[in-house]
């Protein structure tokens, strides 16, 4: 799938977590569940305090009727903002990922001209 291997090229948490959250969601759409979830929870682990990987995962466990699933989901949704250390989700600023994650694009795309001329 060219998406998980498109994954392991990326470098930065915030580029990662989208491509985790898109494997997720082709994952479940495929039809595998548990691929999709192990996606959503490495997003999830990449920022703790976003809601989204939560909200797929709680999308995941409905659809399975995993009552022990939506436990854990609504546990980390009612996790208040002031008892951790942000609850910053890309999944908002996602229309302006390039242009956050700009230091690591130029690097990268340095990085792929010097292996070019290298070659």
């Amino acid at each position: 799938m060219a998406l998980r291997r498109a994954l392991l090229t990326l470098t930065g948490d915030r580029q990662r977590y989208y491509g985790e959250l898109f494997l997720g969601a082709e994952e479940l759409a495929e039809g595998r569940a548990d691929a999709a979830k192990a996606a959503f929870q490495r997003a999830s682990t990449l920022f703790p305090g976003a809601q989204s990987p939560y909200l797929a995962l709680g999308q995941l466990a409905w659809q399975r009727a995993d009552r022990a699933g939506a436990a854990v989901v609504l546990d980390g949704l009612a996790v208040s903002p002031s008892a951790e250390a942000g609850r910053e989700d890309p999944w908002w600023t996602y229309e302006l990922a390039a242009v956050l994650d700009v230091a690591v694009l130029v690097e990268n795309l340095r990085h792929m001209a010097v292996e070019h001329v290298r070659k």
